[in-house]
C-alpha cells in the first residue's frame, strides 16, 4: 500500500522530531551529569528549559502519530485515518448537529450558542464555508471542532462520530 504524499511528510517528519527529542535528552543527561553538584543550581533554569522542549517535541509526535492511529471497529484492521475521512468529517453540515432552533440570515444561520447561555443570537453557521462562530464565547471552527466542544470528545473520537452520520 503506497503512503499518499502527506503521509510521507509526516512520516518523515516524526522522524525528525523524534531525532530532535531524543537530542534535548542527551543535552539534559549532559547537563545534568557532568556538572558538579554545587553549581547545578546554576544551570537549572537551562535544565528546566530543555525539559520543556523535550515535552513539546513528544506532544507534537503523538498528534503527528495519532494521524496514524487505526480507525473502525474491526480488531484486525490496521488502516489509519485519512486525509479523505477528514475531509467528509470537515463536510458535515453543522445545522444538523445543532440541537436547536437556526434563523436564516442572508446565507448565514444565527441560533443560540449551546456552549454558554445568552439572550441574543450570537452562534453563527456559515453552510458555504462549513464552519461557525460564537462572537459571544469565541468558539469557532469546523464540524469536527464543534462535535469536540459539544460532545467533549478527541479528535479521532470525533472524526469517527461524523464519518458514521455521513
Amino acid at each position: 500500500m503506497e503512503l499518499n504524499p502527506g503521509k510521507s511528510f509526516l512520516k518523515q517528519k516524526i522522524k525528525e522530531l523524534k531525532h530532535q527529542a531524543y537530542e534535548k535528552i542527551q543535552e539534559i543527561t549532559k547537563l545534568k551529569n557532568h556538572q558538579p553538584a554545587h553549581e547545578r543550581w546554576v544551570l537549572a533554569g537551562s535544565i528546566e528549559r530543555l525539559e520543556t522542549e523535550h515535552k513539546r517535541l513528544l506532544a507534537r509526535i503523538r498528534t503527528y502519530e495519532f494521524y496514524f492511529a487505526p480507525v473502525g471497529n474491526s480488531p484486525g484492521q490496521k488502516q489509519g485515518i485519512t486525509d479523505l475521512d477528514i475531509s467528509r468529517a470537515r463536510g458535515y453540515p453543522i445545522a444538523q448537529l445543532y440541537n436547536g432552533k437556526l434563523r436564516k440570515s442572508g446565507t448565514r444561520l444565527l441560533g443560540s450558542c449551546p456552549f454558554h447561555s445568552e439572550k441574543s443570537a450570537s452562534f453563527v453557521v456559515y453552510p458555504e464555508g462549513k464552519g461557525w462562530h460564537c462572537f459571544g464565547c469565541g468558539s469557532g471552527g469546523s464540524s469536527i471542532d464543534y462535535i469536540m466542544k459539544r460532545d467533549n470528545l478527541k479528535f479521532l473520537d470525533a472524526v469517527k462520530f461524523l464519518i458514521k452520520q455521513t
